[in-house]
């Protein structure tokens, strides 16, 4: 019987690659032969193992039957794999025969099982992603420069992401007929105020739809699968003052207990208020904070903006520098910094001591306008022209700050907790043990884990 090699994530029949990252002369020489117009950037199989030394590794044998056609359907991740086998009408990749001792090949932590015959795809998936998706599955034994990250390169996550796991989004400027929410799971819209606004898009500012996007995006996102309820943080009318912060808090509280008691949630805030009443803000936040706890529910805020000495300020986040709100919430409340994805140098973005995790920042690809401040489509989305031709339309934008950051911070949360791997009671110590610095003098940026958790 031939063996059969299981692929998946193909858009023709084969993976398109760096032939620096492993692929051997045998599988240059096929692609070049098969699909030249791709030249030598086409390889066959990738695969990472331990140090044991396996045929697989060390190339193909001859390839049998007529040529490979582009009758394979695109799929979007290892996670839903096609079979390609050896018949009269097609052709199967074939491994040379070579003589095997009898042991199992481990793939490095890593996603490969190689049983006699296949492939078989574990508990994992890879799908091609944009660079600041790259940098949070990077392991750190292989680890590569941000700014050497291809512009579309592999991005490792686990397979069964998400069961039931919610992520509150509060923000403004959300349109969710943008591309990027096409398939995403929208639970319910909260609007704290007395004035509502338009349930499709409320104005035109857009931050909360690029925010979004790095969560539930279908290409930019972190945790497509996971529900999201949109909270507007100021009502239809754009007002925000000391009894409106205190409403949006009491209002997730309420939706929290009603329709999603005994699921895990998320609260995603990229924005800070700046208020002038401490003390009245300090017993609000303290109080939400506290219920926060009990109840299992991370809060996950971006750092902000300014430089690097300059202090934190505004809330939620501001609480955190009194030690006795530290001490008490440093694993409810998770303060998002920033990494500087062009450049790879150190912190570019407000710190802290109580900032322990970071992710991209700068160059952060997320969903960007597709309608003019008067509401007519544009009639050219932006979007990332050296992209595959699949995602040319979907409205991508660079875009920057730890506003970005934070959704990627929330979304891995999710996964978490998903996956069983961490539970709301230990999630935040979890990660900050994982992230680790990609540059010499950045800060510690967030690692999903798939090499250490992958059995």
């Amino acid at each position: 019987m031939d063996s059969a090699l299981r692929i998946g994530w193909i858009e023709i029949n084969i993976f398109i690659a760096d032939p620096a990252a492993g692929a051997t002369p045998v599988m240059q020489n096929f692609a070049k032969k098969h699909m030249n117009r791709f030249k030598d950037k086409i390889w066959a199989v990738r695969a990472v193992y331990s140090s044991v030394k396996d045929p697989f590794k060390e190339g193909f044998g001859p390839w049998r039957g007529t040529p490979v056609q582009q009758q394979v359907k695109r799929s979007r991740s290892l996670g839903q794999p096609l079979n390609i086998r050896q018949s009269v009408n097609s052709t199967s990749m074939k491994p040379r025969k070579t003589k095997r001792t009898k042991r199992e090949v481990v793939a490095d932590r890593a996603h490969w099982s190689i049983t006699k015959r296949d492939f078989e795809w574990l508990r994992g998936e890879v799908r091609y992603a944009l660079p600041d998706l790259q940098v949070i599955s990077q392991r750190p034994e292989s680890k590569i420069a941000p700014k050497k990250l291809p512009i579309v390169g592999d991005y490792y996550q686990f397979k069964t992401q998400l069961s039931g796991q919610v992520i509150y989004l509060v923000d403004t400027g959300f349109d969710l007929t943008h591309p990027e929410f096409k398939d995403a799971k929208i639970q319910d819209w909260i609007f704290p105020g007395s004035f509502p606004a338009d349930e499709k898009s409320d104005d035109f500012s857009y931050h909360g739809t690029t925010v979004g996007s790095k969560i539930v995006g279908k290409f930019s996102g972190v945790a497509p699968g996971a529900e999201l309820i949109i909270v507007r943080y100021n009502d239809g009318r754009g007002i925000f003052s000391a009894v409106q912060a205190s409403g949006l808090l009491v209002r997730i509280r309420e939706h929290i207990e009603t329709y999603n008691s005994k699921r895990d949630c998320i609260i995603n805030m990229s924005i800070s208020w700046f208020l002038t009443d401490d003390n009245y803000q300090k017993i609000v936040l303290a109080s939400f904070l506290n219920w926060a706890k009990k109840r299992g529910v991370i809060i996950v805020t971006a750092a902000g903006n300014g430089n690097p000495n300059e202090k934190i300020s505004g809330w939620p986040q501001g609480l955190l520098h009194e030690d006795f709100y530290r001490n008490r919430y440093e694993n409810t409340l998770v303060v998002v910094g920033g990494m500087d994805i062009k450049r790879g140098s150190g912190p570019i973005f407000q710190s802290a001591p109580f900032v322990k995790v970071s992710a991209p920042a700068t160059g952060v690809f997320a969903a960007g306008p597709t309608r003019d401040p008067y509401g007519q489509p544009l009639a050219s989305p932006r979007s990332l022209s050296l992209a595959p031709r699949y995602i040319r339309t979907l409205g991508l934008q660079p875009v920057s700050g730890t506003s970005f950051a934070a959704p990627m911070v929330a979304g891995m949360i999710a996964i978490w907790l998903g996956t069983g791997i961490f539970t709301s009671d230990n999630v935040v110590k979890g990660m900050y043990d994982l992230a680790y610095n990609r540059t010499e003098k950045g800060p510690n940026v967030l690692y999903n884990g798939f090499f250490d958790y992958m059995p």
